[in-house]
């Protein structure tokens, strides 16, 4: 949005706001948030316990709220590029990003019996390293394109790329992908399609 990254495109396609205006861009983001809890309320796709369901709105709403998204939003924003260190764009893009990749994981073990506590600590780890590689690669993306020049916020964003060079952030990323699928070894082919989500978003940008 203007008002924060003011990107104009993203994923190589133009950006909701430039597509159609800024007003749609704001009540497309807050339809499809309100939908997520339809869908996870809505026993039609969710026929869990009241309980599970309970669970996987507050993890969700966690995610999305002052301990997640939000917070590293306002962090990238307003924060003091001159001081920020990698471990401290790590942090931002833990909350900013990776909290949503995690739910993504955890939301979905909540409605497992079987997992072990092993391998659910596994796939957050893998939802961790995932979140974490997919903004080092949306970030370099736009650094390869000539996009990363933000206009928002009150001191502008830093990128990970911006701060580290293309180099070491494509070697951060390698380093992701390995300890990710690491992480999933255990699971063999179950793991696959996690794996093969790894490799989209890395060959993707």
């Amino acid at each position: 949005l203007p008002a924060m990254d003011d990107d104009d495109f993203r994923r190589g396609k133009p950006s909701c706001h430039k597509a159609f205006n800024e007003a749609a861009a704001i009540l497309a983001g807050d339809a499809m948030q309100s939908l997520a809890f339809q869908l996870l309320t809505d026993q039609q796709y969710q026929p869990n316990s009241a309980e599970i369901t309970i669970k996987m709105i507050n993890h969700l709403a966690d995610a999305i709220g002052v301990n997640g998204m939000a917070s590293g939003q306002a962090f990238d924003l307003f924060q003091p590029v001159d001081n920020l260190t990698l471990d401290d764009l790590e942090r931002i893009h833990a909350l900013k990003t990776g909290a949503l990749f995690n739910a993504c994981i955890v939301l979905v073990t909540m409605v497992s019996i079987s997992i072990t506590e092993k391998e659910y600590n596994k796939l957050v780890r893998y939802a961790d390293l995932l979140g974490l590689a997919f903004q080092i690669c949306d970030d370099l993306h736009d650094m390869v394109a000539g996009r990363d020049e933000t206009q928002g916020g009150v001191s502008g964003e830093l990128s990970y790329p911006q701060k580290a060079g293309v180099k070491e952030s494509k070697q951060k990323i390698q380093m992701l992908f390995d300890k990710a699928s690491n992480e999933l070894s255990d699971f063999g082919d179950s793991a696959d399609q996690l794996i093969n989500i790894m490799q989209f978003i890395v060959e993707a940008n």
